[in-house]
């Protein structure tokens, strides 16, 4: 049948909207509907008093990516915020995170040294506790806090605030929800180690709209509220909601924790002087509360505007209806939502499942972009002739063909003619509706191996991909960054000239 576009995108937060942005540019139609009235998922903000809320929480973008950092700027610049989070506990301050500042305000130490001794006695006495009773692993978090950084730091920056968080007593939580705590032994208030951060200047708002420029939108649809309709829409969907909810919740639900927020207007330029404070004794019951204004305006700036926002979070447990933020990785919530990714994984390649709901897994904002960048970069592996080309595809379903030449293309790739380079002709073996008949001019006769069908493009190697005019080797030399595809759909088959 004719469909009207080649993606039907549900949902336009971060995974959405960049896939769409992606797709777009290789030619694709794209129609992205999201069931809220705005676009942005959860990193929309809403324009108060000329300060740009972040309705659902705080996103702050880190990475260490240069090639993710470039992509974001180039579609907005982003700002120099630094997240320097401050703990309050019963009025006293503390810096987060865990590092010399800490210590100081903690013990009044004020080398490394008297720092580490510290905590070292600290861990001692708990570890000792913990084998007098028999245990020779931490039982719980809080045994497994108490092993890792001591009583004082556990006591007044993590247990509370770690409860009001889970909703359930730290006894009560497994211990692999803490691995590890960064312990800092300098005088560092930076909380990322990543080489950049950052607000994108003007709102995330202005990252969605660049993302998604030129991309067909439709807000206040809901998928589900006529789900026959939509998937006539295209012929792959790509899927960003929960993945329970898709599966109209065959197994049963799958747990979140969800947040509520009180957001508040003040009548003054400066309420706390942070953007993010938390509250860590359970006597407080928000988790921290948020002042928008320091997201984005700095010194003088922030004294310009005669008002704030400020909004206290409430973290608690999730009831269908309520908006879901976080998996409950548990070993039951785990088992459940691999059921239900086996059922994932037989609707593809028509269903693409991508982001925290759908995957049912916890991720920041920038490793989501990374991974759909990933989603559509070429992918040319060419392992015959090692010395003219380089491989750089692990995937062990491909070590098989490392004596073939492999090519890796996406259905809407495009020379300049604007003709497709993909043949969409079935093939049992393929697996995926079609293969991509090479008809390489002047490659000796030799076969290419197409492994698998998947989304690729972008970079500087695109516009070379000539193929029917350039010989295969040329198009290889040519490309100016070579990187790693997405999971494949399927086997291919063998085709001539």
């Amino acid at each position: 049948m004719a469909y009207p576009y080649d993606y039907l995108i549900v949902g336009s937060g971060l995974f959405g909207a960049t896939f769409a942005h992606f797709a777009h540019k290789r030619g694709a139609r794209c129609l992205v509907i999201d069931k809220r009235p705005h676009l942005g998922g959860n990193v929309y903000c809403q324009d108060v008093e000329g300060i740009h809320v972040h309705q659902y929480g705080a996103h702050i973008f880190h990475t260490s990516n240069k090639r993710v950092w470039d992509f974001v700027n180039s579609i907005v610049p982003f700002n120099r915020y630094t997240n320097s989070p401050v703990a309050n506990y019963q009025g006293r301050l503390y810096n987060l995170p865990f590092n010399m500042n800490t210590f100081y305000q903690m013990w009044g130490v004020v080398t490394p040294e008297e720092a580490a001794a510290k905590i070292e006695e600290q861990r001692a006495e708990a570890l000792a506790k913990m084998r007098a009773e028999g245990a020779t692993e931490p039982r719980n978090l809080e045994e497994q806090a108490l092993a890792l950084i001591g009583r004082d730091i556990y006591e007044r920056l993590i247990k509370g605030y770690t409860e009001k968080q889970w909703g359930r007593q730290c006894t009560e939580l497994p211990a692999f929800i803490i691995k590890r705590l960064p312990v800092r032994l300098v005088y560092d208030n930076n909380y990322f180690n990543d080489l950049y951060q950052g607000i994108p200047v003007g709102g995330y708002n202005r990252l969605i709209d660049g993302l998604l420029e030129g991309v067909d939108t439709r807000t206040n649809t809901d998928f589900f509220d006529d789900r026959a309709h939509w998937e006539q829409m295209a012929p792959t969907i790509v899927y960003t909601g929960q993945l329970d909810e898709f599966f109209e919740y065959r197994y049963g639900h799958l747990n979140f924790r969800t947040v509520r927020f009180e957001t508040e207007v003040k009548p003054q330029p400066n309420y706390q002087g942070n953007a993010v404070v938390n509250y860590t004794d359970a006597a407080v019951p928000y988790t921290r509360i948020i002042e928008h204004k320091h997201f984005e305006q700095f010194g003088q700036q922030v004294y310009d505007n005669p008002h704030t926002v400020i909004s206290r979070e409430y973290s608690t447990e999730w009831q269908p209806g309520m908006e879901p933020y976080y998996p409950v990785n548990d070993e039951a919530n785990n088992a459940l939502a691999d059921r239900y990714r086996a059922l994932a994984a037989t609707l593809s390649p028509s269903v693409i499942f991508g982001g925290r709901l759908a995957e049912y897994k916890y991720y920041d904002m920038a490793p989501i972009i990374e991974k759909v960048m990933g989603m559509w970069e070429l992918v040319i592996i060419i392992s015959s002739n090692p010395k003219s080309f380089i491989s750089f595809d692990s995937n062990p379903r491909h070590q098989a063909h490392r004596k073939k030449h492999v090519l890796h293309v996406h259905p809407h790739v495009r020379d300049d003619a604007g003709e497709s380079l993909y043949e969409p002709r079935y093939s049992e073996r393929a697996g995926c509706g079609g293969l991509w008949n090479l008809q390489c001019s002047g490659w000796c006769g030799q076969h290419v191996h197409v492994v698998d069908c998947i989304h690729v493009g972008l970079h500087q190697s695109l516009p070379h991909l000539l193929l029917g005019q350039k010989r295969l080797r040329d198009v290889a030399a040519s490309v100016q960054r070579v990187g790693r595809g997405a999971d494949c759909h399927g086997r291919g088959d063998r085709l001539g000239r």
